[in-house]
Formats: structure tokens, C-alpha cells, sequence
């Protein structure tokens, strides 16, 4: 998988602070490629800021947005945060109250942006977790 192969890329620069990345309306982008390169950036200690957008993949699930928590724990130096789901239709209230969960490990988060724009299978439950 090519976003996988991405990750592999930017794991081996273990002096890497920030990672910005636009994967916006690639259609075929499915959970495993997004929780992969995940996977890859919670490998990478000195992160301080990650920026990537998946708006409108549509094939995108609870499941990536799991993945991210669990690779985002493992970052304690993260201090940015942004995030966009835009248009990713399928995510729902159990994705995002898991990502709530794992971000209250992240001590030094500073500054957190999530978009979650016309995604319509979220309702107030899936907030509310994100929030505790």
C-alpha cells in the first residue's frame, strides 16, 4: 500500500517534528492504510505537530480513527493536533469516542483541531466522549 510505504519513509527520520500531509478525496483509501501510516508516525518520539487531512475518503471508518489513538499515545512530545474528516461519511460515534479516550494521554498536547464537517453519522454521544 502506498500510504503505508509513506509512513515506512517517515519513520526512518527519527528527528522528525512536524508532518504535513493532504490525502484529501483519494477514493480508494481504506482503515488499513490510514491506521498503517499511523502506526508509522507513533514511531517517530519527536513529533510535535501533525497536520493531515482525509477529507471526503469516503471508505474510511471507525477504525481509522481508533488506529490514530492508539499510534498518538505514543507520541509525547505532540503538541498540534489537526485533523479533517470532512465528508468522511462513515465515521461514527464510536470512532471519535475512542480518539476522545486516547488523547487524555497526550500531557502535552497544546492546541487540537479536529474536523469533522458533514460527517452525518455522528451525533452528540460521540462528541460529548471526545470532550471528557
Amino acid at each position: 500500500d502506498g500510504l503505508i510505504g509513506f509512513g515506512d519513509g517517515l519513520a526512518s527520520f527519527p528527528a522528525l517534528t512536524s508532518v504535513t500531509g493532504n490525502f484529501g478525496n483519494i477514493s480508494g483509501l481504506q482503515d488499513e492504510g490510514v491506521g498503517g501510516i499511523f502506526q508509522r508516525l507513533g514511531k517517530c518520539s519527536n513529533l510535535s505537530r501533525i497536520k493531515l487531512d482525509f477529507k471526503s475518503c469516503q471508505k474510511l471508518k471507525d477504525g481509522s480513527i481508533a488506529e490514530a489513538t492508539a499510534a498518538l499515545s505514543s507520541l509525547p512530545q505532540l503538541r498540534e493536533l489537526d485533523l479533517n474528516f470532512e465528508t468522511c461519511f462513515t465515521i461514527g460515534d464510536q470512532g471519535v469516542a475512542q480518539f476522545g479516550a486516547g488523547l487524555g494521554g497526550l500531557k502535552n498536547l497544546q492546541r487540537i483541531l479536529l474536523s469533522f464537517q458533514s460527517v452525518f453519522n455522528l451525533e452528540d454521544g460521540g462528541f460529548i466522549s471526545l470532550c471528557k
